[in-house]
C-alpha cells in the first residue's frame, strides 16, 4: 500500500513501513493492462487464475477486489482514512467499470457468503 507522506523516491509512512514511489507506478501499470484487456474483450472480468499474458493481471485484479472487500464489507475504512490514494484507486477502477464483486465461474454467481470466503483467502 502506498503511503501519502512520502518525500522523495522511498520513505516511511507513519507506521513506520518502508514504502515505495515503484507501488504507484506498478499500480497504473497494471491499470493500463485492465484498460487494453478492456479493449480486447469488452470488460474488465479478467479471470483471477487466468494464464498467458494476463496472467499477472489476473492475480492483480484479485488483490483489488480483496483489498476492497477490506475496505468497504470488513468496516477497515478507519485504517484508510488518511490514505486517499486507495479511494482514488477504487473510483478509477469503476469508471472503466471494474467489478468489484463477482461470479464464480462457469455462469454461476455466488451467494454473498461465498463472496466473503473467497475473498477471505
Amino acid at each position: 500500500m502506498l503511503c501519502t507522506h512520502l518525500v522523495s523516491g522511498k520513505g516511511k509512512c507513519k507506521t513506520g513501513r518502508a514504502v515505495s514511489y515503484q507501488n504507484a507506478q506498478r499500480w497504473e501499470e497494471q491499470f493500463s493492462a485492465l484498460c487494453r484487456y478492456k479493449e480486447e474483450n469488452g470488460d474488465c472480468d479478467v479471470p483471477a487464475r487466468a494464464n498467458g499474458k494476463w496472467k499477472s493481471l489476473g492475480l492483480w485484479v484479485r488483490s483489488q477486489r480483496k483489498a476492497y472487500f477490506k475496505f468497504q464489507v470488513q468496516g477497515t475504512q478507519e485504517a484508510y482514512a488518511e490514505n486517499k490514494n486507495l479511494n482514488s484507486r477504487f473510483e478509477k477502477l469503476k469508471r472503466i467499470g471494474f467489478k468489484f464483486i463477482v461470479g464464480c465461474g462457469k455462469g454461476k454467481r455466488k451467494s454473498a457468503s461465498q463472496e466473503i470466503k473467497y475473498l477471505e483467502k
